[in-house]
């Protein structure tokens, strides 16, 4: 139970400290691949007021935004999770995480799947890439 309760709050912490421009890790399938979001994005994105009560974006909409399509009748996805994270200055976005399981051809299962979407509060969708790939 411990174990379980520790590692909730270093994953908490984790994506709590993700800033503009700064880059997370995910895995798509086995291949690395990154989720940044930049200062630009982050700043034109509407702020979430202290003593406002909800959120510029619902997590509704953010979830119907971030709704991830596998292509693949080997790939079964489900909504794992919906957070609302700070990233400073009354600047928040969603962290949508989708996971799955993959049956390749030969009716093995493969590793778990864990897709993370980012949405803004403009309802921006960031998108996963390569580590060495850059913004267009």
């Amino acid at each position: 139970m411990n174990r379980y309760l520790l590692a909730i709050i270093l994953v908490v912490s984790f994506y709590c400290s993700l800033k503009a421009d700064e880059p997370y890790a995910t895995y798509v399938l086995g291949q690395h691949r990154v989720v940044s979001i930049p200062e630009k994005a982050l700043r034109a994105s509407p702020s979430w007021a202290e003593n406002a009560e909800n959120p510029p974006l619902s997590a509704r909409k953010a979830i119907k935004l971030a709704k991830v399509v596998s292509g693949s009748k080997e790939l079964k996805l489900k909504l794992e999770s919906v957070s609302l994270t700070p990233a400073g200055d009354e600047k928040w976005y969603w962290l949508i995480t989708y996971t799955g399981t993959y049956l390749s051809p030969e009716g093995y299962f493969g590793n778990p799947v864990t897709i993370d979407r980012v949405v803004l509060m403009d309802g921006t969708v960031m998108q996963v890439k390569m580590p060495d790939q850059k913004e267009r």
